[in-house]
């Protein structure tokens, strides 16, 4: 059932005609309250679709912050400490875009780096057992979305990239 954008066209509509400017042949502009996230994605996915367990640090505008892998085993943990701009995230890979099908299989996990903001530069570097295991450094190429539609308020910039490391 979809109510939402009647009643937000309907309220549009009657602002419109509470403001005296009656329907002249102009058009109306009907608007969402829909958010977004300013933010650079790295998704980490190893190349065997087994979990990722890493410690990852993100360096970008002059700051370093780290993500220490989690000890829960849990497919969608949110990762607490990794500092006030990174947020680190395990996600189910989707079974379409797992080369097996089979998805009642043990699920396929990858890491959901989300930067907050618009760095130039991103080097995250991947760590296990105290060794560096893989090292990126990216440039994102950000472009503007607008969940609300162009003419409406709410702008965000925003990349994503899959960084996929080589399998035991």
């Amino acid at each position: 059932m979809i109510i939402l954008p009647s009643l937000l066209a309907i309220a549009s509509l009657d602002q419109f005609i509470d403001q005296g400017n009656a329907y002249k042949g102009q058009s109306l502009k009907t608007c969402t309250l829909l958010g977004c996230v300013t933010e650079a994605v790295v998704d980490i996915r190893r190349a065997d679709l087994e979990r990722p367990d890493y410690d990852i640090v993100v360096e970008f505008d002059g700051k370093k912050q780290g993500c220490k892998r989690p000890v829960s085993e849990d497919v969608s943990p949110e990762v607490p400490n990794c500092g006030d701009a990174v947020r680190l995230v395990h996600r189910e890979i989707p079974c379409d875009q797992r080369s097996n099908r089979n998805c009642d299989l043990m699920p396929k996990i990858e890491e959901h780096l989300a930067i907050f903001g618009t760095p130039a530069t991103i080097t995250v570097t991947l760590f296990q057992d105290g060794k560096e295991v893989a090292t990126a450094t990216m440039q994102p190429n950000y472009r503007a979305v607008f969940p609300n539609g162009r003419d409406c308020d709410g702008e965000c910039k925003s990349w994503r990239t899959l960084w996929t490391i080589p399998g035991e």
